[in-house]
């Protein structure tokens, strides 16, 4: 899956290999990068040599911006399909409000949908929440299956729009 990031202002395209609760691998500019969260404040990097390296990482989320602390970096992250939309999703995509856990899909690749027609419901902070369609069109890509663990701003479906 390939996502957009703004970081520090500039467009950066990320193809994200794996994601699970805790651990992120993907791949930026043809190098591979695998993070694993060690404690709250702990990461460590493995990257495409195999070398290993533990980081001070300090963040916080302010609407959807999250300043990051690495080392003696600091870094501004903002997801490129959050924002072209003030906080929706970018061109029929479906966007997962907040972390949680896929419960059901209810539509497939290919298939047919109207606006406000439901595609998938998720579940975060002990509640379901319905993922509905932003506009009619055809869904072009499922980005999840049921039972995956997500994080907030994850785009889940992409639907191809019809005009």
């Amino acid at each position: 899956m390939n996502k957009k990031l703004l970081i520090n202002n500039q467009e950066i395209d990320v193809k994200i290999i794996k994601q699970t609760n805790g651990h992120v691998e993907f791949e930026l500019e043809g190098k591979t990068f695998s993070f694993d969260r060690q404690a709250e404040h702990l990461i460590t990097s493995r990257l495409d040599n195999n070398s290993t390296n533990r980081h001070q990482v300090f963040s916080k989320k302010f609407g959807e911006k999250t300043f990051l602390a690495i080392q003696s970096r600091s870094f501004i992250v903002e997801d490129a399909a959050v924002l072209a939309r003030g906080g929706g999703a970018l061109h029929g995509a479906m966007v997962s409000p907040m972390p949680g856990k896929i419960l059901k899909i209810m539509k497939k690749v290919g298939d047919s949908i109207t606006q406000g027609e439901s595609i998938l419901v998720m579940e975060a902070m002990k509640m379901e929440h319905t993922i509905k369609a932003s506009s009619d069109g055809v869904i072009s890509k499922l980005n999840v299956s049921e039972g995956q663990q997500v994080d907030g701003g994850l785009i889940l479906v992409e639907l191809e729009e019809i005009k």
